[in-house]
């Protein structure tokens, strides 16, 4: 019975937090119309299997990878380079 009573309980402070949300989702709505905001589409990728193009990485060749997903090539940026060293590389310069 008293698990009970508290399950009771917890649905109520549930329900009302759900009411105070709701409240508050109107209220930022009136708010919005009222101020002319505009909304900011949202993207959703553009991958036309869904989501954003999914490449290799990382990508060290003359061509542009192919999208795992849809099979559409890459832009073609040129070819990519990594370098890596340290200082102490570059102190025997003569």
């Amino acid at each position: 019975m008293e698990k009970k009573n508290k399950l009771l309980k917890r649905i109520e402070e549930l329900e009302n937090l759900v009411g105070q949300q709701k409240l508050l989702i109107d209220q930022l709505n009136w708010e919005i119309q009222q101020n002319n905001f505009k909304q900011i589409p949202v993207l959703q990728g553009d991958c036309p299997a869904g989501g954003w193009h999914e490449y290799p990485n990382p990508w060290h060749s003359v061509t542009a990878p192919f999208c795992k997903k849809c099979g559409q090539q890459a832009p073609n940026f040129g070819p990519t380079y990594t370098t890596s060293g340290t200082n102490k590389d570059i102190t025997n310069f003569t």
